[in-house]
């Protein structure tokens, strides 16, 4: 059995209310298709937790235990490894949640562009340090400019330019979308 950290574990619990933890879903209007606790079959073939879904064996009490493991172990790879989750929840518990969630809902490039993206406006005019080049890769040059950003910008702020960018880029998604039941789940999102 895996052990995680509590920035990893927090950031978790909060996506999977988002994501909807436990639930097989097909919503006609999700790029994904099929899910399991928002990890799309269709971009996610080989997870072998479709292997237990498929088998019916997610119905059975071990099969669940066996398949909440499994997602775990994958959220915590594919998202909070690639970005970069353990030194951004060392410099600040609610940024490593809202950046793991948005990578999760949007991507690991969108999320970690999105802080890349801010940092370079709280940056005025790259005064503090050189403007970030937002290639999606949340390295040791991104996090010592949030190390210095921290210092002239409260949290909250730095929160509030991702969220901005998070829920301009539903209102870009949904524009064109003929799915209504979502709206209300969106925006909420943005702003967690």
């Amino acid at each position: 059995m895996s052990t995680y950290s509590l920035g990893f574990e927090f950031a978790y619990e909060g996506t999977m209310k988002n994501e909807g933890f436990g639930e097989l879903t097909n919503h006609k209007f999700d790029p994904g298709q099929q899910t399991w606790s928002g990890i799309s079959r269709r971009y996610h073939r080989s997870w072998p937790g479709w292997d237990l879904i498929d088998s019916g064996f997610h119905l059975d009490p071990d099969g669940r235990r066996k398949l909440f493991a499994l997602q775990k172990e994958f959220y915590y790879h594919e998202f909070w490894r690639e970005i970069n989750g353990e030194n951004l929840f060392f410099i600040h518990l609610g940024l490593s949640t809202k950046v793991f969630d948005v990578a999760v809902h949007r991507g690991v490039v969108t999320g970690s562009r999105y802080l890349q993206r801010t940092l370079n406006v709280l940056n005025y005019g790259g005064k503090l340090y050189p403007n970030l080049k937002t290639d999606g890769d949340i390295g040791p040059i991104t996090i010592g400019a949030l190390l210095t950003c921290v210092k002239h910008h409260e949290i909250d702020t730095i929160l509030n330019w991702i969220r901005v960018m998070h829920g301009a880029d539903m209102v870009n998604f949904m524009e064109g979308s003929e799915d209504r039941e979502s709206l209300p789940g969106l925006a909420n999102r943005s702003l967690y």
